[in-house]
């Protein structure tokens, strides 16, 4: 519930995180996944709860897209992009921006013609 919670109070970030995929996708010259914006905010919040309950001593918890298989369903193959790019965003190593670029690069998209 929590991680629901902080997922839908960041949804103010809705028109960042959609510029952001839009600019990248614009810059590598291909169509972005449509609700690739959506799922990096699950994916966030997943993340950053996931890092909280850990430091508070619970280990067992699975964040709401992998108990809910989004990434078999809505997210197909977005897992390891998120997973390396995201967290390393996350962890202050890359930009947002690179790190969005990076989820697109790895996506291994067409090139728009």
């Amino acid at each position: 519930m929590l991680e629901l919670l902080f997922h839908e109070a960041s949804h103010v970030w809705d028109s960042v995180l959609i510029k952001d995929v839009t600019d990248a996708a614009k810059r590598l010259n291909v169509r972005a996944p449509r609700d690739l914006w959506h799922g990096l905010l699950f994916f966030n919040s997943g993340t950053i709860v996931t890092q909280v309950l850990a430091a508070a001593g619970e280990r067992d918890y699975q964040m709401y897209m992998e108990k809910e298989r989004m990434f078999d369903r809505v997210y197909r193959g977005m897992r390891e992009p998120m997973r390396a790019h995201w967290t390393a965003f996350l962890d202050g190593k890359i930009s947002r921006a690179e790190a969005t670029e990076r989820i697109l690069r790895d996506l291994n998209l067409p090139a728009i013609k």
